[in-house]
């Protein structure tokens, strides 16, 4: 098997703490920033602009606003989550050193008897709840890239060889068809793939069991020395029918216990809604933190108001204009603090700007691209600015349906775009049948 994804060679960085000095998986980290400022500029990306690219006709400049998407700009909730991650993963390895008695033990566990391990040595759950939209997904993915390279590779520690592949971290996307079995394969399968281990990466078949299928995702998470499972999309898990529900929580919580990994649970406000309903699951999924992403609640908030600021810094458009009170108004009334609803908006705006030749931005440009462009998303702006119960309740499901139709999103196209199309097509064709006249 060829190795479908990038690897990279450990370096390695003596670690100031005594528990952890000498152990290859914590010293190939990269080195937590001192300061919140050293943090931010860890964590941020912005797109590169060229002012050459000012000077691309119109047909080529159009394609470049796309890079708003690209933006991430940290705050302190983003800190926080970060924080938690090197926490949860430096845990991790406090007794799993492979150079160690202990590591070595832990690697070569047939998965029994664990009850000799210090209490402390299991791994712990933590959560990150917020309503869709808010940069969930895309704020764990830029944390644990800047933790360090998802899968180094250990050759040689200190003059000692040390042939190991780390999983620093793994990622699962998990559906609506979930079953325990199916995680099981799919988190070991996907290990195997992305470590380049041939023996992980062949899956039991169909038919084995349960038993068969854990142990199978144990030895491939344990030999790939993974430092965290993040498992996104939970709120799936309390959709299901109670009795898939329970055997899906006895996964977490053996996961936790007996692979003794941590573990990053992520979900929208309909999963944080379940887990304030119930404290017995609330108390195991929150135990290693818990942390929030909200949707700003006013053009005035600190975070939003520098994120649109830095959006719109970001231009390619020929004559740029300020970004004054008014206009900050005006976008926060357009997507109601929903970030994925800005990145929409500004991102059309500068296409429309370009390809009409206005090469600016002002109000009625935002109205004219909201109310032709987002036309999908009108009932959720319009039920959130006036918290409309309904939409309120029924925002996440609102919120999956209206957005892949949204301009930039892959599925599909607004319906605003291909009438616009359609227009311009018949128009082409009436121009060429009076030139033809």
């Amino acid at each position: 098997m060829s190795d479908l994804f990038a690897k990279e060679d450990a370096t390695y960085r003596p670690f100031p703490l005594e528990d952890f000095r000498g152990n290859p998986l914590v010293e190939a980290m990269n080195e937590a920033p001192e300061t919140d400022e050293d943090l931010n500029d860890q964590l941020v990306i912005v797109p590169k602009i060229d002012e050459q690219e000012l000077a691309l006709p119109a047909r080529y400049r159009k394609h470049l606003p796309s890079r708003l998407h690209r933006i991430f700009l940290p705050g302190p909730e983003h800190r926080g989550i970060y924080n938690l991650c090197f926490d949860l993963i430096l845990e991790s390895y406090r007794h799993k050193n492979p150079l160690s008695v202990a590591g070595q033990r832990h690697l070569y566990s047939d998965g029994l008897g664990r009850a000799c391990a210090p209490s402390n040595y299991f791994g712990r759950i933590a959560t990150l709840i917020g309503p869709s939209g808010t940069g969930k997904s895309t704020t764990v993915g830029r944390v644990l890239s800047t933790l360090g390279p998802q899968v180094i590779r250990h050759q040689n520690y200190e003059g000692k060889p040390c042939f190991e592949t780390q999983l620093l971290y793994h990622y699962l996307n998990i559906s609506e068809s979930l079953r325990p079995e199916d995680i099981y394969v799919y988190a070991g399968k996907l290990a195997g793939e992305l470590t380049g281990n041939r023996l992980i990466a062949k899956s039991p078949g169909i038919n084995r069991s349960l038993e068969d299928k854990r142990e199978y995702c144990r030895r491939a998470l344990t030999g790939s020395h993974t430092g965290i499972l993040v498992v996104d999309n939970i709120e799936y898990i309390f959709r299901a029918r109670p009795a898939v529900r329970d055997e899906v929580f006895s996964m977490i919580l053996h996961i936790r216990d007996q692979f003794e990994i941590p573990m990053l649970l992520v979900g929208t406000s309909e999963a944080g809604a379940y887990l304030q309903a119930d404290d017995s699951v609330a108390s195991r999924f929150i135990e290693g933190g818990y942390r929030t992403l909200e949707r700003a609640t006013g053009p005035g908030d600190e975070y939003w108001a520098a994120l649109v600021d830095t959006a719109w810094s970001f231009s390619w458009v020929r004559n740029p204009s300020l970004l004054t009170s008014t206009l900050q108004g005006v976008i926060y009334e357009l997507t109601q603090g929903v970030m994925r609803y800005l990145f929409v908006l500004l991102v059309q705006a500068q296409v429309v700007a370009i390809e009409t030749g206005t090469e600016t931005i002002d109000e009625d440009l935002l109205r004219k691209v909201f109310r032709d462009y987002m036309r999908p998303v009108h009932p959720i702006v319009r039920g959130l600015a006036t918290n409309d119960p309904e939409v309120m309740a029924n925002y996440e499901s609102m919120y999956q349906r209206s957005t892949i139709k949204l301009p930039g999103t892959s599925q599909s196209v607004t319906e605003a775009a291909l009438k616009m199309a359609i227009k311009a097509r018949k128009e082409e064709r009436r121009s060429e049948e009076r030139a033809r006249a």
